[in-house]
């Protein structure tokens, strides 16, 4: 316990940064734990990590309230019959932006640059 303290007062360098952010942005690919425990690990500490990881985790809550909506529009029966080439037509760009941005978000870390993304909830700041 006493080492992960030491590693949080430790200050970053501009490197560290990016490559932290980074790393947030591409936690992203795995949910939406990694990200929220980076915000709540660097919200006090590092005013560039509190930003990128929060903008991280809006972005997997949205894309997690998307994913839930889209699995239970398929379990109804009618909507399955109806609208089953719309449904399929929606999930490949969504797929593509489930991927796409927290891999393009990192790539705009890793440059120093601010990334913010432009679809999604504002929860954390």
């Amino acid at each position: 316990m006493r080492q992960v303290v030491e590693f949080l007062d430790k200050p970053l360098t501009p490197y560290d940064e990016r490559l932290y952010s980074a790393v947030i942005h591409l936690s992203g690919l795995l949910g939406l734990v990694f990200p929220m425990a980076a915000y709540f690990a660097f919200r006090n500490r590092n005013d560039v990590l509190r930003r990128h990881s929060a903008e991280a985790t809006n972005l997997q809550i949205t894309v997690g309230i998307f994913w839930l909506a889209y699995g239970m529009v398929w379990t109804i029966p009618v909507f399955n019959l109806v609208f089953a080439i719309p449904l399929i037509l929606i999930v490949l760009p969504a797929v593509a932006l489930t991927i796409g941005l927290p891999v393009f978000g990192a790539i705009k870390a890793l440059a120093g640059e601010r990334f913010d993304y432009k679809v999604g909830l504002r929860i954390f700041s």
